[in-house]
C-alpha cells in the first residue's frame, strides 16, 4: 500500500528536500505540493501531511489536517513548544560555564529569526539549568545584545553563501567553549531524519516532540499487549483448571493447580520487569538531564550496537568510578550502560538494579 503525502511549503528550500526524500522512498508518493497560493482543501485524500511552511501558516495547516483526520508532521522552523525537555546539547559544562550565547546563521531568504533550532537549544539549556539558575547575560537591555530566549541571548545572521550554521558559546572565568554545527549539504544531512520522522508520524497519536516519546510509546504498547494476552490466558486457564479440579482425578487436580499457579508466577515476573523498566528509565532521564550519562564516541556495528572492543574499553573507567564510590547510584547506572553497550545484559541488569536500590535508599524519609 502506498502512502500519499501532501507537502505544504513544498516549493521552498526545505520543502524541496522533503519532496526529494519522499519521491525516493519506497512505499510513499508525493500526492500534493502546496505553495503560498494553494488552497488547503488540496489536502483531501492525503494519508500524511508534511508542513514545511512558516509559523504564521503552520497553525492553519495543522488545524486543516486534524479536521480531516490526517496525521501531520511539522517541520516548520521558528515555532515554540511547551514540551518539557529532558536533555539538550549542553553536557556538564552547563553548570560550570555560566555565560551562554547562541549565534545562528542561515541563507538570506529565511524569513524567521531566530531560527527554531536556536530557540529550542536555548529552551533546553534553560531547562537543564533550572536548579542552578538562569544564564548570566549582562547588558541585555541593549538591542545589539540579541533576542533573549529563556535568558539566553540569540544573535541571528541572514546572508548569502550559508545554508545553516549554529554556534553555542559557553564562557567562564578565563575560558570559553564553542559548539558549532554546520549544514553543508541539506539533502544529505536532513534526509535520514526526514525518513525517520515520516515513518513515525504515520503511527503517532497526540502531540509528539522529537523521537523519544514515540519510541517509549511503542515499547509501552508492546508491553501492554503482552500483559493483556497473559491476562486472557489466565482467564482461559482458570476456566480449564476448574474443570480439572472438579474431575476428582489426582493427575487432573495437579494439572488444575499448575494451570493456576504458573500464570500467576508469570504475572508476578512481568510486574517485576515493568517496575524495573520504569525505574531504570526514570534514573536514565535524571542522568540525561544532568548531562551525566556516558558520552564517549564508539564504533558501531551495522545493527547500531557498539562494537565489543570499543565497549569493553569503557569498563576500566566506569568500574573504577564504582569502586571509588560504591554507594553512588549514578556510578552504578553508568556502569550498567557500559555493560549494555557490549551486549552483557546480565551484568547490565545487575548494575542497574544496584543503582535502583541505592537511589531508593538515598531518598529522604517521608
Amino acid at each position: 500500500m502506498t502512502t500519499r503525502v501532501a507537502i505544504v511549503g513544498g516549493t521552498g528550500k526545505l520543502g524541496g528536500v522533503i519532496r526529494e526524500v519522499v519521491e525516493a522512498e519506497e512505499g510513499y508518493e508525493v500526492f500534493a505540493v502546496l505553495g503560498s497560493r494553494s488552497d488547503l482543501a488540496e489536502l483531501d485524500g492525503a494519508d500524511l501531511v508534511i508542513d514545511a511552511s512558516t509559523p504564521a501558516v503552520s497553525i492553519d495547516v495543522v488545524r486543516a489536517a486534524i479536521e480531516r483526520g490526517i496525521n501531520v508532521l511539522v517541520g516548520t522552523s521558528g515555532g515554540r513548544t511547551s514540551a518539557s525537555p529532558s536533555s539538550c546539547a549542553r553536557g556538564r559544562c552547563r553548570s560550570l560555564l555560566p555565560s551562554i550565547e547562541i549565534v545562528e546563521a542561515h541563507r538570506e531568504t529565511k524569513v524567521d529569526s531566530p531560527s527554531g533550532t536556536a530557540v529550542r537549544t536555548a529552551e533546553l539549556i534553560a531547562a537543564a539549568r533550572e536548579e542552578i539558575g538562569p544564564v548570566q547575560s549582562p547588558h541585555v537591555d541593549q538591542r545589539a545584545r540579541g533576542q533573549q530566549v529563556a535568558s539566553v541571548p540569540i544573535h541571528s545572521l541572514r546572508r548569502p553563501g550559508v545554508i545553516a550554521r549554529q554556534e553555542t558559546v559557553l564562557s567562564g572565568a578565563g575560558e570559553s567553549l564553542s559548539i558549532v554545527h554546520d549544514t553543508i549539504d541539506p539533502t544529505t544531512a536532513y534526509a535520514p531524519g526526514i525518513r525517520i520522522a515520516i515513518a513515525a508520524a504515520l503511527e503517532a497519536r497526540g502531540v509528539v516532540v522529537g523521537r523519544r516519546r514515540h519510541q517509549r510509546m511503542k515499547t509501552r504498547i508492546a508491553v501492554g499487549l503482552m500483559t493483556v494476552l497473559l491476562l486472557l490466558y489466565i482467564v482461559l486457564a482458570g476456566q480449564r483448571s476448574v474443570v480439572l479440579l472438579a474431575s476428582g482425578d489426582g493427575v487432573g487436580i495437579a494439572m488444575g493447580v499448575a494451570l493456576i499457579v504458573l500464570p500467576l508466577i508469570a504475572l508476578w515476573a512481568i510486574g517485576r520487569e515493568l517496575w524495573f523498566g520504569v525505574r531504570a528509565q526514570k534514573l536514565g532521564e535524571i542522568l540525561d538531564a544532568e548531562g551525566a550519562l556516558p558520552h564517549e564516541e564508539v564504533a558501531l556495528r551495522p545493527s547500531g550496537r557498539a562494537t565489543r572492543d570499543d565497549a569493553d574499553a569503557l569498563f576500566p573507567a566506569y568500574r573504577a568510578d564504582v569502586e571509588q564510590h560504591p554507594g553512588d547510584w549514578r556510578a552504578w547506572y553508568r556502569l550498567g550502560v557500559a555493560y549494555d553497550a557490549s551486549g552483557d545484559r546480565r551484568r547490565a541488569r545487575e548494575a542497574v538494579r544496584t543503582a535502583i536500590a541505592l537511589e531508593k535508599s538515598d531518598r529522604p524519609a517521608a
